[in-house]
């Protein structure tokens, strides 16, 4: 039932159209919380030894390491150091089964058990550490070779690009490309729109120079890719793979990314510039506003023409470690004259198929 709970309200809040800021907390309140109660009591059942969590307080590569189990008291530095005890990386993923009593503290030993042959596999589930028994209680024995375990099916870049970070690996141009698309079409590899006809949704200059007319056009759609020009002829773009609704909502999205050309020569290979820091925050829908990637990466105002981009907090910073994407006479600031807009010619079948799902109606 846990389990249940937990998969409806994750699934309901990646779906499109997302909840409403309040209700969306909620879902991932009941979310999380289903998902820690589940963790807890299937943890509980896996039979995991306490002596197996509770082991020697180590640093993997060699260090010195205080064994639990002492009187707890103060003691003078003679008797601390008794209580310190040299690992090796191997050592410290060894599970001991004996201990010796030094001096009031206990000390954990190897068995000879603990140390496999090379080459023999262990069949004990006994000897399995903790995280393949608590993976073997759920799935079984043969999960982990099982593409399908228990029919859930795993997420592959191929069929999800969206959901693994961008790729510097560059892709190739539709023989339908317009020359505009055929510059930045390279850089859409790895994501759901490179193989896709694209068709211009939004253009500033055809559809006017303001947040509501860009709202207009693009609130409800799907992935999109902007790319500008600024006065001084910096040549820039902007990924979403999530598109746009207005709902004043922080879109997670680990595959947006930045990419630039700074002296405007799109001939040369752009600058790529990928989502730091977890895919949190990576595109900020907010209604009225003009669009934006990350609080600071990339921020377009269209009622006054001006764009804003400062790296190094959300979107990685320039080769040499510039924080805009502009020219250095430009700043973190630049003045426009071009912002277009492209989206998917056709929607894919999963977006026709789109239903919402009960817990989505308002």
């Amino acid at each position: 039932l846990l389990l249940m709970v937990a998969s409806v309200a994750m699934a309901s809040m990646e779906e499109q159209p997302p909840f409403p800021p309040l209700r969306r907390r909620a879902a991932r309140a009941v979310a999380c919380s289903s998902a820690l109660i589940l963790s807890f009591l299937l943890f509980a059942h896996s039979g995991v030894s306490p002596n197996a969590i509770r082991g020697a307080w180590s640093v993997p590569r060699g260090a010195y390491t205080f064994m639990p189990g002492g009187s707890g008291s103060c003691k003078s530095s003679k008797s601390r150091a008794s209580s310190l005890k040299l690992t090796t990386p191997s050592q410290h993923f060894l599970r001991g089964r004996s201990a010796t009593s030094r001096g009031g503290n206990t000390q954990r030993s190897l068995s000879p058990r603990d140390v496999a042959p090379q080459g023999k596999k262990e069949d004990d589930e006994d000897e399995a550490d903790p995280i393949t028994r608590f993976f073997t209680n759920i799935f079984g024995k043969d999960a982990r070779d099982d593409p399908e375990p228990l029919g859930l099916k795993r997420a592959t870049v191929e069929e999800f690009p969206d959901l693994w970070p961008p790729t510097q690996e560059l892709g190739e141009a539709l023989a339908e490309d317009p020359p505009e698309v055929k510059a930045f079409r390279p850089y859409l590899k790895q994501t759901i729109l490179e193989k896709q006809p694209l068709l211009l949704a939004y253009d500033a200059d055809r559809d006017g120079w303001s947040n509501k007319a860009f709202r207009t056009a693009m609130d409800g759609s799907y992935a999109a890719v902007l790319v500008g020009e600024t006065d001084s002829g910096t040549i820039f773009g902007a990924y979403n793979p999530a598109g746009w609704l207005g709902y004043g909502d922080f879109r997670e999205c680990i595959s947006a990314f930045l990419f630039t050309w700074v002296d405007g020569d799109s001939s040369k290979e752009a600058v790529k510039l990928p989502k730091i820091g977890g895919p949190s925050m990576a595109v900020l829908d907010q209604a009225g506003m003009g669009p934006q990637w990350g609080p600071d990466g990339l921020r377009v105002n269209l009622d006054t023409k001006e764009a804003i981009s400062r790296l190094g907090s959300y979107y990685q910073r320039m080769p040499g470690g510039g924080t805009t994407m502009f020219q250095k006479e430009d700043g973190n600031r630049a003045s426009v004259r071009s912002i277009k807009i492209y989206v998917a010619r056709e929607l894919s079948d999963s977006a026709k198929n789109y239903e919402p799902k009960f817990t989505q109606w308002s």
